[in-house]
């Protein structure tokens, strides 16, 4: 009997070293892959590596340029002049708010049409006609007015709150990744309302977009949102947590055996919520970078109330969506501290001064 007790003791002494081995392996694991989101300064676990990161965005953007590949506009298309001055402004001043030192000069992708400029492409790509309506930098929904100085947005109270923790405990944003971002752009001519920036600083804009939108600051808005987005490693995030989720639902499976039920509620109540508050951080990073770029930062949330309205869709569909409602985000950063600091940075580089630093 003493014989088993002493081998059952060795077995339980080598599983428990074995085990916490392991443990702390995970523990250093994860404390060495937790960084922080520039300006929000939020702590976020990413376990892909920058170069992989960015290795994803290059391949993406190869495949959308193979598939639009007959509809993007060449260097000297009015509209690629007009968006690439305005994302090199936004990339110039993302690169001074984070202390980037990395190559910043914008790239084109090659003339893959030689097709001169239509007659018709001109009326989104010229900017403002005369009869065109200017942006309303306040907007107002109904009878109540968005601006509202003495309220606060539920929905980014976790943007100052982590930025005073930030404060208090010392947080230092990454931002190493973007000084190797190699910033490139296309332009596809297609009536779709969108565009992206890709990791490693790849961007694509779609015509739509700038018949939508024909000023410059509104195009600035969705730019800056959008190198927000790159700026703050939301794809790597998205594609650690997704790792984890998808651990959860195995875990799931195994005990229900309900995959119909399992993946859809997974969605609802893990994937969307976080895509949302992404989103929401990219509107306040993106409200920054387009005031330092000398673009009127007011303006961003009539220009998210009007993508709302373009999409034509009821409130309550923003909880089953990647994105939070047009008016979910106009109330939210307007009301937020975001745009009151946004808007000083926007004066300060209207009367001369240069502004650094402001996303760290």
């Amino acid at each position: 009997m003493r014989g088993w007790a002493n081998a059952g003791g060795g077995v339980s002494q080598k599983f428990l070293l074995v085990a916490g081995c392991i443990g702390g392996f995970m523990v250093y694991f994860y404390y060495t892959h937790l960084e922080v989101v520039p300006y929000t300064n939020r702590k976020h676990l990413v376990l892909i590596s920058p170069q992989m990161e960015a290795m994803l965005g290059e391949t993406t953007f190869n495949n959308m340029k193979k598939q639009f590949q007959n509809r993007i506009l060449p260097p000297y298309h009015p509209a690629v002049v007009r968006v690439a001055r305005i994302a090199q402004n936004s990339i110039n001043s993302a690169m001074e708010g984070i202390h980037a030192t990395g190559k910043n000069q914008l790239e084109y992708t090659p003339d893959v049409s030689k097709k001169l400029p239509s007659a018709r492409s001109r009326d989104y790509v010229l900017g403002p006609a005369e009869d065109v309506e200017q942006p309303t930098f306040f907007m107002k929904l109904g009878e109540k007015d968005l601006y509202r100085e003495n309220e606060s947005a539920v929905d980014d109270v976790w943007v100052e709150d982590c930025r005073k923790t930030a404060k208090e405990k010392g947080r230092k944003a990454q931002t190493q990744h973007v000084d190797h971002f190699k910033w490139e752009i296309v332009v596809v001519d297609a009536n779709v309302v969108n565009a992206a920036c890709l990791p490693g600083g790849k961007i694509i804009v779609f015509t739509g977009l700038l018949k939508a939108f024909p000023h410059d600051e509104e195009l600035a808005t969705v730019l800056g949102h959008e190198v927000g987005h790159a700026i703050a490693r939301h794809t790597g995030e998205m594609l650690t947590r997704s790792i984890f989720i998808g651990f959860i639902e195995l875990l799931f499976l195994v005990v229900v055996q309900a995959p119909n039920i399992v993946g859809p509620a997974s969605d609802l109540l893990l994937r969307l919520p976080f895509s949302r508050k992404m989103e929401i951080e990219a509107d306040h990073i993106g409200a920054l970078v387009m005031a330092a770029a000398g673009y009127d930062p007011r303006i961003a949330p009539g220009v998210y109330l009007k993508l709302g309205e373009l999409q034509k869709l009821p409130e309550y569909v923003q909880y089953i969506s990647t994105h939070p409602s047009g008016r979910t985000r106009a109330e939210g950063l307007l009301k937020s501290q975001t745009l009151k600091e946004a808007t000083r940075i926007y004066l300060s580089k209207q009367g001369g001064w240069e502004s650094s630093g402001f996303l760290m």
